[in-house]
């Protein structure tokens, strides 16, 4: 995604406050959550494995990962492109920006691209999980593939949704 100096001074914006930082923990917190119950559930308890109980285990892991990284990158995007123009109101810097040469439909999409650039460093975190996955022979490349692409699309969907929303 090729981004204008409009978006990059958005995301800049975006990603210099404490809430951003908040909100990669508390993912990365649900993920180890979610690890842990799953280790619980599933692993507790048995003392050897054969690769076929490794490669079960990693899909049946990977399912369980994938919804919850779609709904959270979701949510992430739809959030942080509503509050990008409610930002801009509440600062009354809004009019200041409409005077701007810069028309209607490129503000929309800088601030568009940079809420679906923060949803995408989110997706990032849940890499390390979905490499495990793939490594131990659950699931293959084309399964990765179609995750991270579902996702970013389900991001940008959401985001456009939030700042329609605002």
């Amino acid at each position: 995604m090729n981004l204008d100096p409009v978006a990059l001074r958005e995301l800049r914006g975006l990603s210099r406050r404490g809430r951003t930082y908040a909100s990669r923990v508390v993912y990365v917190g649900l993920i180890g959550l979610l690890l842990y119950a799953f280790w619980n559930s599933e692993v507790s308890g048995r003392v050897s494995f054969t690769p076929s109980d490794y490669s079960h285990l990693s899909r049946k892991l990977f399912w369980v990962f994938v919804p919850l990284q779609m709904t959270l990158a979701a949510i992430a995007a739809a959030s942080a492109a509503a509050e990008r123009v409610v930002r801009e109101d509440l600062q009354g810097t809004l009019g200041l920006l409409l005077l701007t040469p810069l028309g209607p439909r490129r503000i929309a999409r800088s601030k568009w691209a940079a809420a679906v650039v923060h949803a995408g460093s989110l997706v990032l975190c849940g890499v390390p999980v979905l490499a495990v996955c793939v490594y131990l022979g659950g699931v293959s490349a084309w399964d990765l593939a179609w995750c991270f692409s579902t996702t970013m699309a389900l991001a940008a969907l959401a985001a456009a949704f939030g700042l329609r929303a605002s």
